[in-house]
């Protein structure tokens, strides 16, 4: 459990689930692996883009195969932390535009970028999508779509988290939502 626990007004994913169509999710990990990415970069460990297709909710995020699509659902189920959803208030043709791009990144195949991971905790990386890392992953599909400006440089979970239109809203997840 981690300090953000403390916060009142929490919402269950259930209830959220129904509504969300677009949105980003902020991991929030407890793992040695979580606390070492939010040394470097605080606010975030990971970030997803949750995308509401055909009745399931499936997560386009950038893992150690590459950028995939996952079952929220076992992803909530697995994790050992927080999960904070960021919904995108847009038109269903921006949304529509959102999901198209999440799911042209998914079929290219690209792999995932640990040298820019590793680098992040020295510099500045130079935003290139030949093999992203999770965050920015996301930043780039929302800035296609005009969700967020068009970043220069890779961004962490946490800068993308400060970006985001919308407030987050920390979602305790239980299987029985889906």
């Amino acid at each position: 459990m981690t300090a953000l626990h403390d916060i009142r007004g929490l919402v269950p994913y259930a209830r959220l689930r129904p509504s969300l169509d677009v949105f980003v999710v902020t991991w929030v990990g407890d793992s040695s692996l979580s606390r070492a990415i939010r040394h470097f970069a605080p606010g975030g460990s990971h970030s997803s883009l949750g995308l509401s297709l055909y009745g399931s909710i499936l997560l386009c995020e950038a893992m150690e195969t590459g950028v995939v699509l996952n079952r929220a659902s076992k992803r909530f189920d697995d994790y050992d932390g927080d999960i904070l959803i960021h919904p995108i208030t847009c038109d269903q043709a921006t949304a529509d535009g959102i999901k198209a791009t999440a799911l042209k990144l998914v079929s290219a195949h690209v792999g995932y970028g640990y040298r820019t991971l590793f680098a992040l905790a020295w510099r500045r990386v130079r935003n290139v999508m030949r093999t992203p890392i999770c965050s920015q992953t996301v930043a780039y599909i929302l800035a296609e779509h005009g969700i967020i400006p068009p970043q220069s440089r890779v961004l962490s979970p946490g800068e993308l988290r400060a970006l985001l239109p919308t407030p987050w809203q920390l979602a305790p997840y239980s299987a029985e939502a889906d």
